[in-house]
């Protein structure tokens, strides 16, 4: 049964050890919406960016442009796996619960199993930062998918030693494997399954 006491344990015992949803491995940016004070965000160091979508309707007629502030993973607010601005936290970060935070909720997943999965997934993370770190590429400020992606587009535009490939392929396993455990665990659609 879900209650906000077993919530706030799950957080306690599993967030505040991860980090995940904050530091550019399972998200690239975080949209504001109407009423996150960005100027609180601000002062704690975080950049704010607008992108202004186009939007339509269902019948596909362009509708009014609506601008959007966001700010880009890893999160400036993120110290660690805690968050300086939690009790100022954007409407998506109070919301967001990934997958195996939902599992254990649940009753699902044991601590110790889901610690387990967390410690796995941020080393795999840290080893796919750090491939990216000997291709010279130190955005250590962006998360790892537009970095692997810029990465790739490198060298896809010019010739590749046989040094540099056998590294890309690598970094080419580690970011898939990264993904399937962040797919398998971590993104919200995921399901615990007992025997699996």
């Amino acid at each position: 049964m879900r209650s906000e006491a077993k919530v706030e344990k799950c957080v306690k015992e599993l967030c505040l050890r991860c980090g995940i949803c904050c530091d550019g491995t399972l998200f690239k940016d975080v949209e504001l919406r109407p009423g996150d004070d960005t100027s609180a965000l601000e002062h704690f160091g975080l950049k704010l960016s607008n992108r202004t979508p186009k939007k339509t309707s269902e019948g596909g007629s362009p509708r009014s442009r609506v601008q959007s502030s966001r700010f880009r993973q890893p999160c400036a607010a993120l110290d660690g796996c805690v968050c300086r601005v939690y009790s100022e936290r954007p409407a998506h970060c109070r919301e967001f619960e990934c997958g195996l935070l939902k599992a254990a909720v649940e009753g699902e997943i044991e601590t110790a199993a889901a610690l387990k999965l967390i410690r796995r997934t941020r080393k795999k993370s840290d080893a796919a930062r750090a491939l990216l770190d000997e291709f010279g590429d130190s955005g250590a400020k962006e998360c790892v998918s537009v970095r692997f992606r810029r990465v790739q587009r490198r060298l896809e535009s010019g010739e590749v030693s046989q040094e540099e490939g056998s590294r890309f392929s690598r970094l080419t396993e580690t970011v898939h494997e990264l993904n399937l455990l962040l797919g398998a665990f971590f993104y919200p659609g995921y399901r615990f399954k007992r025997n699996s």
